[in-house]
């Protein structure tokens, strides 16, 4: 098995990609050269060894072949004059892959017998730099109903009618066009074209997988190629009685329920192929070759470098092996085995060493073997064996149970047996006894609020009184109330309110709402954060009151906002005393947002020893597409490390571990080489900034996570959780789904509530820190016990849970933005702005044109003919409209954001020293 395939239910509605097109050849290709001065590469044939390796300065030879039963699948793009194509064979359809009615497959093993060769990421030959999808759509299938191989064979390929075409038969170079298109709606006829495309080898994957290859950039990239041109295959037998809206995900429109009359759900799903990851092995990281044998290992010597200044050393193999090693020879008198090159030789002791079966013979077969060699050689391909084949069995994986953190509290640890506890009974770590708390409680009456029950209003008071002095978090004392009828839809009326309540000298305002209302949470959350910069809570009525439970949570807030710490995890504070922990997240604008509108970018930092206090800064940040790195990083940490300068007696830490969320598997090198850096930068401008000469440099380490995922993970129904059949809080996954080249680990800490539970995927990109993945696995476990407004283990670190929570107070802010009602005064002011950028540009543009237009008759009408030029200066006004649009909202953003200061957290500063976003 050299792949998996990843067939997932969605959490959400999505869609799959398209198709794709695949050409097969069976092919065999020379065996491998010798060893030479530049390498020479493995040929293909029988199952060979490796090609031979240069001396030094000489390229490494590449791998040997597998055997001549393998296919070559390319991807043909070819245009007309390109007389590279190879030659083709059919294959059996790729209808085979169909999808099950009890299909539940995750991870299950897609086997190749072929090699891939994905197309090059550039656009078709002819198609214009600017049309959208719909037009290349239709130019593309223009260009099929003109060419009749591809009219009359289309279920022999798939495309996805932007950039790729993949066959399954032969398509010869004159069969191909290219095809001259003309749309109605635009003038110019558009040459569309094929091209050729390179070959890149499957069997990479599984090399990648055997960690037989060094994990460069450029093979990366291969990597990544052969996997997009794996899915594309698949695509082309999912997408046959399924809908697709986004590439990999699908929805199987055969099966679905009726949502009332005009809506239905569609079950959607997901699937990847990807290589199989799993551990090097010691003998497959070590295997050499055998370049020929010296004198006996208790005779054979060879220079020894010496260490710390001492001289070099002359020892034997067999001294050598027992004072490094204390290994004993087993015969003094074997010959040493030389592993390196001639002229710098590695020598071994011979019982050290394993011959790997199967090698590749490169010599001339024996003439005793010829004829028996060319009857096994004489194999025809199975017709009845497909080109990929899909094993229904679930994978099977090793994975190991974390043992439940204990969490700690001021009156002692809790005891666990499962992974949530009772807040009853415990005093939070730290709390602020002498802080002077004044209430302010708007209530907004809705549902079955009654605002005239003052009985319930005044048990509510009681009770808050009664649970702030059972947890200690403070000194309250009630300043005033209002019932406004009209907080939740008008802006002014609320700001009113919040006048009021500031005028009462209150410094935290509770808003009892009569029923939940998505629109007076984010502008009751930002007029407290911002404009006040008064701690706010906001409690949905209840009929019959609320349970100690809630009141226990409530507190948790409470105390978290006046500058408490609720809990920590044993063990934590063994690496947080001198760490600091960040997390960072990145949130975008969804559909339905204003043009422009820019993602929020969020770092929270910790500032105590017991992991149970981060504060957090905000940063807005064009939307750009495919971008998910944060541009201000050096600004934001600079911010972090101040704050824990200032919380820990003016010291700086010794080590900063950086937990980043919303990166996926393609971006980890863009926050390696763009974030880590900043992050540097900052630490190096702290210093400076606290005057501080006698500041080691600090340790960065650097973990990527992930939740958004598609890898699910089944227990054995021996080890399945109560209840929900889940696997169970701390299994933790590090072999096998895993990379063979670097550090990363599935932990799941939580217990899922509802449906299938999530590990999150943990990736190790810096780890100056020098922890070992055990330790890591280790303390990203019990940080999960830390969260700090529950009383249970969280589905991933909480840090980037913080940074994530931060991302969505943020949100509140920029509502009218993100949110827009229908001709709300910013979205109708923008829109005049648009038209009148147009109107601009047209007016240039008639100024220009108008005199040299050419004018025809049609159907007895007159009518103005546009040129070519023309055509394409409005192309680029509507380009440049849309660019002064988007950085017209930016600045509107940045203003509704910071205000008239420059960018900095948009938070009040009365509110910078607490979690006032939890």
């Amino acid at each position: 098995m050299i792949t998996t395939f990843d067939l997932n239910p969605l959490d959400m509605p999505t869609c799959l990609l398209a198709v794709v097109v695949v050409s097969v050849a069976g092919a065999v290709e020379p065996h491998g050269a010798d060893e030479g001065t530049g390498g020479g590469r493995g040929g293909r044939g029988g199952r060979g060894g490796r090609g031979g390796r240069g001396d030094f300065g000489g390229g490494r030879g590449g791998r040997g072949g597998h055997s001549a039963r393998m296919w070559h699948v390319s991807v043909d793009y070819r245009c007309a004059n390109d007389d590279t194509a190879p030659s083709s064979a059919p294959v059996q359809a790729m209808n085979n892959l169909t999808i099950g009615d009890k299909l539940a497959v995750d991870g299950s093993p897609l086997q190749m017998d072929r090699q891939v060769y994905p197309p090059r990421p550039t656009p078709m030959p002819g198609l214009p730099d600017k049309v959208g999808k719909r037009t290349c759509r239709i130019l593309v299938q223009e260009m099929i109903n003109a060419i009749p191989i591809l009219r009359q064979k289309q279920d022999k390929f798939a495309t996805d009618y932007q950039k790729k075409l993949v066959s399954r038969i032969e398509i010869r170079d004159n069969d191909l066009g290219p095809v001259q298109v003309k749309l109605s709606e635009r003038r110019e006829v558009i040459s569309v074209g094929l091209e050729y495309v390179d070959m890149v080898d499957t069997g990479l994957l599984q090399r990648y997988a055997e960690g037989k290859v060094e994990p460069t950039k450029e093979v990366d990239k291969q990597i990544k190629w052969v996997e997009n041109a794996l899915n594309m295959v698949i695509s082309t037998a999912l997408s046959r009685g399924s809908t697709a809206l986004k590439p990999n995900k699908f929805f199987v429109t055969g099966r679905h329920d009726r949502l009332g009359v005009s809506f239905c759900a569609i079950r959607g799903y997901f699937y990847s192929s990807k290589e199989p990851r799993s551990r090097s092995g010691e003998i497959e990281a070590r295997m050499k070759s055998i370049v020929g044998t010296g004198e006996a290992v208790g005779v054979q010597t060879f220079t020894l470098k010496g260490r710390d200044g001492q001289p070099d050393s002359k020892p034997t193999v067999e001294k050598y092996f027992k004072d490094t090693y204390n290994i004993t020879a087993f015969n003094s008198k074997m010959p040493a085995i030389n592993c390196g090159t001639d002229d710098k030789p590695s020598w071994y002791l011979p019982e050290l060493l394993r011959i790997l079966p199967y090698q590749f013979y490169k010599r001339r077969v024996p003439d005793s073997l010829t004829s028996d060699m060319l009857d096994i050689a004489n194999h025809h391909t199975n017709p009845a064996c497909p080109a990929i084949r899909i094993d229904a069995r679930m994978l099977q994986i090793p994975a190991t149970t974390l043992p439940y953190p204990k969490p700690l509290y001021r009156n002692g640890d809790v005891f666990m047996d499962k992974s949530n506890w009772n807040l009853a009974s415990r005093i939070f770590l730290l709390t602020n006894q002498k802080a002077i708390i004044k209430i302010f409680v708007i209530v907004a009456p809705g549902g079955k609020c009654d605002v005239e029950n003052l009985a319930f209003l005044d048990q509510l008071w009681k009770d808050f009184h009664k649970y702030s002095n059972t947890y200690a978090t403070g000194t309250f004392s009630k300043v005033g109330g209002f019932i406004s009828q009209d907080f939740a839809s008008s802006l002014a009326s609320a700001t009113a309110v919040m006048d009021r309540a500031k005028a009462s000298g209150a410094n935290y305002v509770i808003l009892l709402l009569g029923k939940k209302s998505i629109p007076a949470h984010p502008k009751f959350k930002d007029l407290a954060d911002r404009k006040y910069g008064m701690h706010s809570s906001c409690i949905v009525y209840k009929d019959g009151g609320f349970s100690p439970q809630y009141w226990g949570n409530l507190m948790m807030k409470v105390n978290l906002k006046i500058g408490g710490i609720n809990h920590t995890a044993a063990g934590v504070s063994d690496i947080v005393k001198d760490t600091l922990v960040l997390g960072a997240d990145v949130t975008h604008p969804g559909p339905g947002s204003l043009l422009g509108t820019p993602s929020i970018a969020a770092i929270v930092g910790s500032v105590d020893h017991n992991g149970g206090k981060f504060l957090g800064s905000m940063r807005l940040q064009p939307r750009e597409t495919a971008c998910e790195d944060i541009k201000d990083v050096e600004g934001i940490a600079i911010e972090r490390i101040k704050s824990w300068f200032e919380n820990n007696k003016r010291q700086l830490p010794n080590n900063i571990l950086y937990y980043r969320d919303g990166v996926g598997d393609t971006q980890y090198s863009q926050v390696k080489d763009d974030e880590l850096p900043q992050i540097r930068s900052a630490f190096a401008k702290a210093i400076k900034a606290a005057i501080l000469n006698t500041v080691a440099k600090f340790k960065l380490a650097a973990v990527v996570v992930a939740k958004r995922h598609h890898v699910r993970f089944m227990p054995q129904a021996d080890d399945a959780a109560p209840n929900n059949g889940n696997c169970k809080p701390g299994t933790l996954v590090d072999q096998a789904v895993t990379s063979p080249y670097f550090q990363d680990f599935y932990l799941q800490s939580h217990n899922g509530l509802q449906g299938t539970a999530r590990s999150a995927h943990y990736f190790m990109l810096v780890n100056e820190m020098g922890m070992t993945e055990q330790q890591l696995q280790a303390f990203t476990h019990k940080l999960c016990y830390t969260y700090v407004r529950a009383t249970m283990g969280v589905s991933y670190a909480p840090s980037a849970y913080y940074a994530d929570r931060l991302c969505e107070r943020g949100r509140c802010y920029l509502r009218s933005f993100l949110a827009p009602a229908l001709g709300s005064p910013l979205a109708t002011s923008l829109k005049q702005v648009k038209l009148g950028y147009l109107n601009d540009a047209k007016t240039a543009r008639e100024k220009k044109y108008k005199s040299s237009r050419k004018v025809v008759e049609q159907n007895g009408k007159k009518k103005e003919v546009w040129s070519k030029e023309e055509q394409q200066r409005k192309d680029i006004d509507e380009e440049e409209v849309e660019k002064k649009l988007k950085m017209e909202t930016f600045q509107r953003a940045k203003m509704a954001f910071y205000g008239q200061s420059e960018e900095r957290n948009p938070c009040n500063p009365k509110l910078g020293n607490a979690m006032f976003w939890m």
